[in-house]
């Protein structure tokens, strides 16, 4: 297998995510960061810092507007804004927790 193309993140990877779309991915690691990068265009669109340790899960929601995180050790899901072309405000105060239910 060819490797086509390198997306480049901070710390390992732990986790991806493809938007439903196929046009955004999202990576979450060891330096608990959601990396989410414009696959078409290879950049880096935003970065958020989301846990106390390192990302294990992240998920995109079906509309393309919500980013769901969960770090190792967390008692909540996180979900914040995906940026859209137009907005670069994903990941500022606003975010929304999610606590987990036993």
């Amino acid at each position: 297998c060819e490797k086509v193309s390198e997306l480049s993140g901070a710390a390992g990877v732990r986790c991806l995510a493809w938007s439903p779309d196929s046009r955004l991915l999202a990576s979450g690691g060891k330096d608990a960061q959601v990396s989410i990068f414009d696959v078409l265009n290879g950049t880096m669109i935003v970065q958020l810092s989301t846990a106390a340790e390192w990302l294990c899960a992240v998920a995109f929601s079906r509309d393309c507007k919500w980013l769901a995180t969960c770090g190792f050790g967390d008692e909540a899901v996180r979900l914040h804004p995906v940026p859209t072309e137009d907005d670069s405000s994903a990941g500022e105060p606003g975010d929304v927790d999610a606590t987990l239910l036993p």
